[in-house]
Formats: C-alpha cells, sequence, structure tokens
C-alpha cells in the first residue's frame, strides 16, 4: 500500500495518445536485402570463364599466408581493376566469392566486413613482417 507522502502528490496517469491515422510509414516494405537484391533476370555467372585469369591474378598479386586475412570487397575490386588492364571484363562479387570458395578459401563475416582467411594483397603484405616476403 502507497502512503502519501507532504511533499509528493501523487499524479494521475497520463492518458494514453489517440492512435496515429494510417500513413506511408505504416505501410509494410520489403527487408532491404530484397529491395537491394541484383535483378532476378540477370542469370548468375559462371565461374568457369574466369577461372585461368583468377588463378593467374593469385599467383602475381596475392600473399597466401594463415595469418592473413584480405577483405573480400578490396580482393574483388583489385581483381576487377586487374581483369580490366588485361583487357578483360570483370565478375561479380558473388563469382569472385564462388572462385575462392572452390579453392578452398574460407569466407567469413567479423564485424559486418567480410574477410577471407589466408589470403591477402602482395602490396598489404610488404607492410606486415609476418607476411612478407611471400
Amino acid at each position: 500500500m502507497l502512503q502519501e507522502c507532504p511533499e509528493r502528490k501523487l499524479t494521475k496517469p497520463t492518458e494514453p495518445q489517440p492512435r496515429p491515422i494510417l500513413s506511408v510509414l505504416s505501410v509494410p516494405t520489403l527487408p532491404d536485402s530484397n529491395t537491394n537484391a541484383p535483378s532476378r533476370s540477370i542469370p548468375p555467372h559462371d565461374p568457369e570463364a574466369w577461372r585461368a585469369p583468377f588463378v593467374a591474378w593469385l599467383d602475381s598479386q596475392c600473399a597466401l599466408h594463415q595469418r592473413a586475412f584480405g577483405g573480400l570487397v578490396c580482393l574483388h575490386l583489385a581483381f576487377c581493376e586487374w581483369e580490366q588492364t588485361r583487357g578483360g571484363v570483370p565478375c561479380t562479387r558473388e563469382t569472385f566469392a564462388a572462385l575462392l570458395a572452390e579453392l578452398g578459401f574460407l569466407i567469413g563475416e567479423v564485424k559486418g566486413t567480410l574477410l577471407v582467411s589466408g589470403l591477402i594483397l602482395k602490396d598489404d603484405a610488404a607492410a606486415y613482417p609476418d607476411v612478407r616476403g611471400l
């Protein structure tokens, strides 16, 4: 049981707010991933077309090290730029990830960033003494 205190008086509970009138914001929308998903009319790329250039890029531009983790987005962009300088056509990120997976590279998410385990660009490896020289 509540006792009244002369310094404090109990107040009335506030009246509930009326329900808002239906607005555009109250209309359900698609989740962000469906809204920004690639068009379903574009078929997925066949990784076969990029296997040979991908392996050549790995050999010339990348270093393998068990303690290295390269960002998937950065690696993909580097591969696309390399492929374009050679007159080729870059692949999608999904195709790039499939090529990595075919070779046994693990891809995982750490705090919202996709990382490729065991792979780093040679330019980036120069900054890390444990990876230098590979």
